[in-house]
């Protein structure tokens, strides 16, 4: 159950991450 935890924060964690990514190639495209 906690391993089971952990391994969905970190999926969280890595979806969020590929999210600002995103937002910041976006700002990045919109800036150019």
């Amino acid at each position: 159950m906690k391993r089971n935890s952990r391994l969905s924060s970190t999926l969280h964690i890595l979806v969020h991450m590929a999210e600002a990514q995103e937002h910041a190639l976006t700002s990045e495209q919109l800036a150019t």
